[in-house]
C-alpha cells in the first residue's frame, strides 16, 4: 500500500498548534534546507530502510484528495520514505511542499483538510476504504489526521497527519498492514521541529 493509494479518502480530525504564527511572509526555505528537515536514517527502529525515491508518489497527498484536485503548486516539494518487513509491509514517509505565500500554504492546508472530511468510507479504484479522524499532535499552526483502512481481506492501513507552518505544509503518514501511528505523530514532531530551526 502507499501514499498514492490512500490519497484517496479522509475524515477531519483537527487541532489547533501551539507553533508560532507567520508575521507577514516567512523566511523562505532552499532545498537543501527542507530535505534536511525530512525523516533520515536513526530517526526510525533500525529495522527500518530508506525506501528508493520515486518521483511520482512524492507529493501524491498535495495533487488531490478523495479524487478532487488540491489548489495550487509547490515552489519546492521533498519527501524520503523507510520501509520494514517483508516486502517493506510498514512504511514511514514525510513530505514538505513550499508554497510562494503563506495564503497559498493556508489554501492548500484547507483544500486537503476539506476534501478529507468530505470524503466518507466510500470505494476507490474497486477497493472500499473506512476512514476515521485521528489525533495529530500540536505542532505548527495546525494540523489534523486520518486513518484510512482498506476493507478487503487485506489488512492494509495508513495514518496520514498534516500541519501548517507559515508558506509550508507537511504530511507525515505510517502505512502497510497495522502500521503502529505513533510513527506518524513522531515523523510530523520530527519534521516540524527541524523546520521550526532551519
Amino acid at each position: 500500500m502507499s501514499v498514492v493509494l490512500v490519497g484517496a479518502v479522509l475524515a477531519t480530525g483537527g487541532c489547533s498548534g501551539e507553533g508560532d504564527p507567520p508575521a507577514g511572509e516567512p523566511d523562505r526555505r532552499t532545498e537543501a534546507q527542507l530535505t534536511r528537515a525530512l525523516l533520515k536514517d536513526g530517526d526510525l527502529p533500525g529495522r527500518f530502510a530508506p525506501i528508493p525515491p520515486d518521483a511520482d508518489a512524492v507529493g501524491s497527498g498535495f495533487e488531490d484528495v478523495c479524487q478532487e484536485p488540491v489548489p495550487g503548486d509547490p515552489d519546492l516539494l521533498v519527501g524520503r520514505g523507510f520501509a520494514a518487513g517483508v516486502s517493506g509491509t510498514i512504511g514511514v514517509t514525510s513530505v514538505i511542499a513550499q508554497y510562494p505565500t503563506v495564503a497559498e500554504a493556508r489554501e492548500v492546508f484547507e483544500a486537503i483538510r476539506t476534501g478529507w472530511g468530505e470524503c466518507s468510507d466510500s470505494d476507490y479504484d474497486g477497493l472500499s476504504f473506512a476512514m476515521r479522524p485521528k489525533d495529530a499532535p500540536r505542532v505548527g499552526e495546525e494540523a489534523f489526521g486520518v486513518k484510512v483502512e482498506l476493507v478487503s481481506d487485506i489488512i492494509a492501513q495508513t495514518v496520514q497527519m498534516y500541519a501548517l507552518s507559515g508558506s509550508t505544509v507537511v504530511e507525515a503518514s505510517a502505512f502497510g498492514t497495522y502500521p503502529d501511528a505513533d510513527f506518524a505523530s513522531e515523523a510530523l514532531r520530527t519534521v516540524m521541529q527541524r523546520l521550526r530551526t532551519s
